[in-house]
């Protein structure tokens, strides 16, 4: 059996279409428009402008279109994450398959980085020492983690272990 994908699929659309699925459509109201004078928005377009503000103040939206591309991109497209896989130990020393694709977004303001493999994403605290192992993974380097992890205060070493084991059952090593 040969199956055949084709990449069809826009990031961008799909964020316009959540964006415009979050917008209210008021039923049309009535405002005067036949006096002379100064005016403003109409009720309707008022009530719009201003939940595309907030809509466009908070973060989520921007999140939310990080985690999609991460997804997309690192799932060559197909937007579906590999399947899991059950890992029972780690190895010490690991690395990118050569199958898989890493990517990550800092996300410096709430001090988190979005880490994605194969489909899959999930956010961790972010630090230089995380920003470091994931790129060096991502040259194709094996990286001892004992050694890394010795290195390290105990919470960073938990960071370092959950990423780990995220892209493990990710199939990403």
């Amino acid at each position: 059996m040969n199956i055949a994908f084709w990449e069809t699929g826009s990031d961008t659309q799909q964020n316009a279409n959540y964006v415009k699925g979050q917008l209210p459509v008021p039923t049309r109201t009535r405002h005067d428009v036949r006096s002379s004078g100064i005016v403003s928005l109409n009720p309707d377009d008022e009530l719009l402008l201003s939940s595309l503000q907030a809509l466009l103040a908070g973060a989520s939206l921007k999140r939310r279109m990080m985690i999609s591309q991460l997804i997309s991109d690192t799932s060559s497209r197909l937007n579906a994450g590999r399947p899991i896989v059950e890992v029972d130990e780690l190895d010490d020393v690991i690395s990118l398959n050569a199958i898989s694709t890493l990517q990550w977004m800092p996300v410096l303001q709430d001090g988190e980085i979005l880490v994605a493999a194969n489909g899959h994403c999930s956010s961790f605290r972010y630090s230089r020492v995380m920003h470091d192992f994931l790129n060096r993974l991502s040259t194709g380097q094996h990286v001892n983690i004992a050694d890394m992890s010795r290195k390290q205060d105990p919470s960073l070493n938990d960071d370092l272990l959950r990423v780990t084991a995220s892209l493990a059952q990710w199939g990403a090593l």
